[in-house]
């Protein structure tokens, strides 16, 4: 795994000298890099040494051509395997939901107790004086108040319990992933995606 940032990487073999630039676009990435070496010309006159067909040679292990081989071999990076948070989600958005319902199920007993204690301050809408008449309008709005959070927060327990519920039971779907490699005339170009 490489740094981003242009990377420039040379081979050398007897009679031979090769180089390649990596240019990665993100941290940690895995890069193939395919280096072709070319026969070196020799400064003394003589007849040319005959090529060889070409294979890629060999090249010493150090870090940065260990990183390189490293698609060969399968990684275990906490980054291809992203942890599924699908299951924790689901519990913790039912639980708010539950806990919501519950909540709104408080707020309409509530509200019936003012409604209640409206009845019982005034029954049958009579009361006995104006200082009763005021406390039963505003023990009326406190029920509506009251009434009308209950409804609203129900509503959200529901959605929310709902939501935690279609989380837990539907399945994970899986990553797939691809990989393109087009090798033409020596030269190789690859591609590689996670959908």
């Amino acid at each position: 795994m490489v740094d981003t940032g242009p990377h420039d990487v040379v081979a050398t073999a007897p009679g031979y000298t090769g180089h390649a630039s990596a240019p990665v676009d993100r941290e940690k990435a895995i890069v193939d890099v395919v280096i072709r070496l070319e026969p070196v010309a020799e400064a003394a006159p003589g007849p040319a040494p005959a090529v060889p067909p070409f294979e890629p040679a060999p090249m010493a292990a150090t870090p940065a051509t260990a990183a390189m081989a490293a698609p060969a071999q399968p990684m275990a990076d906490a980054h291809d395997e992203p942890a599924d948070h699908r299951e924790r989600n689901g519990v913790i958005i039912g639980a708010v939901g539950v806990a919501a319902l519950a909540t709104a199920g408080v707020m309409f007993a509530v509200s019936s107790s003012k409604f209640d204690d409206e009845h019982a301050l005034c029954p049958g809408s009579q009361c006995a004086n104006t200082d009763d008449l005021a406390k039963a309008h505003s023990l009326l709005d406190d029920g509506h108040t009251y009434r009308g959070l209950s409804i609203g927060i129900g509503i959200g327990g529901v959605v929310l319990a709902a939501a935690g519920v279609y989380l837990l039971v539907t399945p994970h779907h899986e990553e797939s992933h691809m990989t393109v490699q087009l090798d033409h005339a020596g030269g190789s170009i690859g591609y590689t995606a996670r959908f």
